[in-house]
């Protein structure tokens, strides 16, 4: 029950860090092609977030995973910078 709480309280917090989210849709609708993929597995230590920025051409900007969604939104963020902030 736990893991469920935990992953409930990532969508959450996900959720409320929008602002970040905005940011990263902004990034991927700058030039056609880009690609953000998100995805979630349960292992047994628990919720394995993973959040991948995909270049046009295929190349990776940006692969992280983490407990949280919140916690790789803020890597993604880190990783794009200045471009990140620019909407």
């Amino acid at each position: 029950m736990a893991d469920r709480q935990q992953v409930i309280g990532g969508i959450f917090r996900g959720l409320i860090s929008g602002g970040s989210w905005i940011r990263l849709v902004y990034w991927c609708k700058k030039e056609e092609g880009r690609k953000i993929r998100v995805g979630l597995e349960y292992t047994p230590d628990g919720a394995d977030w993973t959040l991948a920025l995909v270049n046009p051409d295929g190349s990776s900007r940006f692969e992280g995973h983490g407990t949280t969604l919140e916690g790789v939104t803020i890597e993604a963020m880190g990783a794009l910078g200045k471009e990140g902030l620019n909407i």
